[in-house]
């Protein structure tokens, strides 16, 4: 299993200097956003606003506007992870160019072995990108007021979940179906996440599309709080779920692998 480990790190050398660039200019751009949020020209239109002579122009601006800048620094705080993301899925497609699959079973290591290295792939690249976002959280949530550390962090384990999930599924749709149909695992796993929010939200869906007009707007800002409470609350239910996903494709892959013997 080390050496196949090792064989993805070598494959992945001008991936991970990417990955580095990636990290470093994700923590610079959040510097940089911090500080002109306290001293900068954030801080100057933040101020420009309150002093504002129109209250009701000012009340939604002091509160949108802080808003909308909170989930900008979120995006740059998510780079690191969906680099990390790109990492691993750059293994199955590496492997299907080269068509490692054909030469996988006769390689002195087990099965279980084989996919244990393509699962623990998984779960370091992930991980890695957590600490990551949990280091860069730690310098920038005690030097701006727009977001706070537990709601940061809700934000990245309800992604880590959905890039585990995805992962997962196509860990299991490589060896099952073959290595070109990993990537329709992400994709079927995706769109099942869309069909079960719609469905968890349909009331609330028939609701805002059947409204009145002069009502859509204010039901359509309902779905939209209640998704971004969800992130910021219950992130991590998201990813408590993709764990043991990833436990049973992982099992459901190795007993694929062994049907196979091994070539995925």
């Amino acid at each position: 299993m080390k050496g196949i480990l090792i064989k993805d790190v070598y494959c992945l050398k001008r991936k991970l200097f990417y990955w580095g660039i990636t990290v470093f200019m994700a923590g610079a751009v959040c510097l940089m956003f911090v500080i002109s949020s306290k001293h900068g020209n954030l801080a100057k239109f933040f101020a420009e606003w309150e002093n504002t002579e129109d209250p009701e122009s000012a009340a939604d601006a002091v509160f949108m506007i802080p808003f909308l800048c909170k989930w900008v620094l979120s995006i740059f705080l998510l780079l690191p992870l969906a680099a990390a993301f790109d990492l691993v899925q750059s293994v199955f497609t590496d492997d299907e160019n080269a068509s490692f699959y054909k030469v996988a079973a006769s390689l002195p290591v087990s099965r279980f072995e084989r996919v244990g290295a393509r699962a623990t792939l998984i779960a370091a690249a992930l991980s890695s990108g957590i600490v990551i976002d949990m280091i860069l959280l730690a310098f920038c949530v005690p030097a701006t007021d727009l977001l706070t550390y537990r709601e940061a962090m809700e934000v990245v384990m309800a992604f880590a979940g959905v890039a585990l999930l995805c992962q997962s599924v196509a860990l299991w749709f490589g060896y099952r179906f073959g290595a070109k149909a990993a990537m329709y695992g992400n994709l079927l796993t995706l769109a099942g996440l869309a069909v079960l929010t719609v469905l968890g939200n349909l009331k609330l869906l028939k609701r805002t599309f059947t409204a009145p007009d002069e009502l859509k707007s204010g039901y359509l800002y309902d779905l939209f709080d209640k998704a971004v409470s969800f992130l910021e609350n219950k992130g991590h239910f998201v990813l408590l779920i993709a764990v043991p996903v990833f436990a049973v494709c992982y099992f459901a892959a190795c007993s694929a692998a062994v049907r196979k013997r091994g070539v995925a």
